[in-house]
């Protein structure tokens, strides 16, 4: 039981040393204004493999590839300070025999513990005029 007991310490003592030794060689996160920069030169329908590929050559790292439902999903870029850019995709036209894959970039957001920042205006985005109220 004794050595039962070592072996356990000793494994243990080298998973948290290379836990650490592995966290602290990880590149630091993108920050929230390099993601904007990057966002920014996504266009508006593009598709989702493309604008991810786009992401991840250029440093990100998708931490939350396509969580959603068949009606829309997205992806999501951990930064740091507790940020994060959300890619909001939505369906091809469904054809039978297929499945819900490659859709279109619709926005990307910023957010921050759960809250939306703001919205990235990407490449070829019409332009919303909001109406003055008189």
């Amino acid at each position: 039981m004794r050595r039962l007991h070592s072996k356990l310490a000793l494994s243990l003592s080298l998973l948290l040393t290379f836990g650490c030794a592995t966290r602290s060689n990880s590149p630091p996160r993108a920050g929230k204004d390099q993601a904007i920069e990057l966002a920014s030169k996504l266009t508006l329908g593009m598709r989702e493999d493309d604008a991810v590929r786009f992401l991840l050559e250029n440093g990100l790292t998708d931490d939350v590839p396509g969580a959603g439902s068949s009606f829309s999903w997205c992806h999501s870029f951990f930064l740091a300070d507790g940020y994060r850019l959300i890619l909001e995709i939505s369906p091809q036209p469904f054809q039978p025999g297929t499945h819900w894959a490659n859709g279109r970039l619709e926005a990307a957001i910023i957010q921050r513990h759960g809250s939306n920042i703001l919205t990235v205006k990407l490449k070829n985005a019409p332009i919303t005029h909001k109406r003055q109220s008189q």
